[in-house]
């Protein structure tokens, strides 16, 4: 399955994505606002892909996907987005991470709200909510404009500290 904004395309992620996903798990924003995943290298990436992120892709309430500008011939992914099934939730939760480079431009919006449609008319999902840390002010501002609104704190098991919690209203 395939998505497509007015900017990106969306696809599923998969192993030929290591690259990828090293670079966004060692991305300075990555590391402060969502934690050090200690994956230092293309087969510790195919390990995650492997045992993290294609094993909860099986799952019926989640998708993951990355995000590639329609625009560059080199298909260079630049962020992901997705709807997860996260221990301690009972609802699917809305994540998405773009590398530094790409913050502030607009892909987040466009890759969730996408996502967030296919939710809802291709998984069913009738409720989504999310999680940010604390100190993520750029993606509570993103949840914010999607619809969504925090509604409280909450902890959730492996997830170090409080995490503020948003539902779509």
């Amino acid at each position: 399955m395939q998505l497509e904004t007015k900017r990106l395309n969306l696809r599923p992620v998969g192993l030929e994505d290591a690259a990828y996903v090293l670079a966004q798990l060692n991305d300075p924003g990555w590391i402060k606002n969502i934690g050090d995943r200690n994956v230092h290298t293309i087969e510790e990436a195919e390990n995650y892909i492997n045992t993290k992120i294609l094993p909860s892709a099986d799952h019926k309430r989640s998708a993951l996907f990355v995000a590639i500008r329609k625009d560059d011939p080199d298909k260079t992914i630049i962020g992901q987005c997705g709807i997860f099934s996260r221990e301690g939730l009972l609802n699917p939760d809305l994540g998405f991470a773009f590398l530094e480079n790409y913050c502030g431009k607009g892909y987040g919006y466009e890759a969730a709200s996408t996502v967030l449609k296919y939710a809802q008319e291709t998984m069913g999902i009738t409720k989504v909510v999310a999680i940010t840390s604390d100190e993520n002010l750029i993606s509570q501002s993103l949840l914010i404009k999607l619809g969504m609104k925090y509604t409280k704190d909450i902890m959730l098991p492996n997830i170090e500290g409080n995490s503020r919690y948003f539902e779509m209203m």
